[in-house]
């Protein structure tokens, strides 16, 4: 495992915060612009990282900053790192986590443009996080590449959103995700933003974090520490690197309690 990141302080006391009435929302921005151009009632009634604890705040600003902000994140090798992908094994903390990570990092990085997707299409919670509706995004995007940005929403000066979407009845979502439909879809985001995190959810329903892995994301995991069992995270561990997949490392969470403890040994 090429890092190893420490979280020592529960964001699941804030989870219960994210199921809130969504505020009034315009047609999306284009990404283009400076913060001057956006009106105050475009703006997300509340950002993810306001209600969160400072030591919570202070540990994933630590994870973003060696993931993104780190002169080896920051060298030609790693382009790759400009796009990341959090997945887990359970439906639960990852939108939560891709929220605070996305909205800090456009704090550390003023200047550069970020975006934060939602890829869970079976549990989408990062337009309640964000305090926006649910709306046209990921899925409509890999279905139209070509207008990818106007599925993306201005929350912050320099913070974008994009939602989950949804796909028509009789489509398969497995089928539209392709690494290959992600790749274009990531290719044009990446016209115009620095920094995109992606949401997966749970990986062991959705081949969904393989293929962004596959179209050239790096990926962190998000294991609960009593409940994913070592066998299943080692699998997708092996899976990942021997498809090519840029692994980062693994965020080790212990559900019911207070406390992030140390990052998974088992990496």
């Amino acid at each position: 495992m090429s890092r190893n990141f420490e979280l020592l302080q529960s964001i699941r006391e804030t989870a219960d915060s994210v199921e809130k009435p969504v505020a009034s929302w315009h047609e999306p921005c284009e990404p283009r612009g400076g913060p001057e151009d956006i009106p105050k009632s475009v703006l997300v009634a509340q950002r993810p990282s306001s209600e969160t604890p400072e030591t919570v705040r202070e540990e994933i600003r630590k994870l973003i900053r060696a993931v993104f902000l780190s002169p080896s994140a920051c060298s030609p090798q790693l382009s790759c790192q400009n796009a990341v992908v959090f997945g887990g094994f359970e439906a639960g903390n990852e939108a939560l986590l891709t929220a605070i990570a996305g909205d800090l990092l456009s704090q550390e990085a003023p200047n550069v443009r970020v975006c934060a997707i939602d890829a869970d299409f079976a549990h989408p919670r990062l337009h309640q996080v964000f305090s926006i509706p649910q709306c046209a995004g990921f899925a409509e995007a890999l279905q139209n590449p070509e207008a990818t940005h106007r599925f993306t929403r201005r929350v912050a000066s320099n913070l974008w959103v994009m939602c989950s979407g949804g796909w028509p009845e009789d489509a398969e979502p497995e089928a539209g995700i392709t690494s290959k439909a992600a790749s274009v879809v990531l290719d044009q985001l990446k016209k115009s933003f620095g920094y995109i995190v992606i949401n997966a959810g749970c990986i062991v329903d959705s081949n969904t974090m393989l293929s962004l892995g596959r179209a050239g994301c790096s990926v962190v995991l998000l294991i609960e520490a009593n409940s994913t069992r070592h066998s299943i995270a080692e699998k997708y561990k092996n899976r990942f690197m021997t498809s090519g997949i840029n692994l980062l490392g693994a965020v080790l969470h212990t559900s019911g309690s207070p406390v992030f403890q140390s990052l998974y040994k088992g990496f």
